[in-house]
């Protein structure tokens, strides 16, 4: 087998469509962009397609608990 062929049929990809980072985060597809447009949330375009890293969602994550930790919660 490639390696090729193994990341392809990887369980967990290193990329998210916006429709699953949507999903990853219960959002909606506006609020999703709103992150990017912020600049909270990095994403990568391959040809017309935006992807998001899956370790740019854990750190948005890691980073939107650092903040709620601050708001006394």
């Amino acid at each position: 087998m490639s390696a090729l062929s193994h990341e392809t049929t990887s369980p967990t990809p290193e990329l998210l469509t916006i429709a699953e980072t949507c999903d990853a985060l219960r959002i909606s597809k506006w609020s999703l962009y709103r992150l990017i447009q912020e600049r909270k949330l990095a994403t990568i375009k391959i040809g017309a397609r935006r992807l998001v890293p899956r370790d740019d969602l854990r750190n948005l994550v890691s980073q939107l608990r650092a903040e709620g930790d601050d708001d006394g919660r």
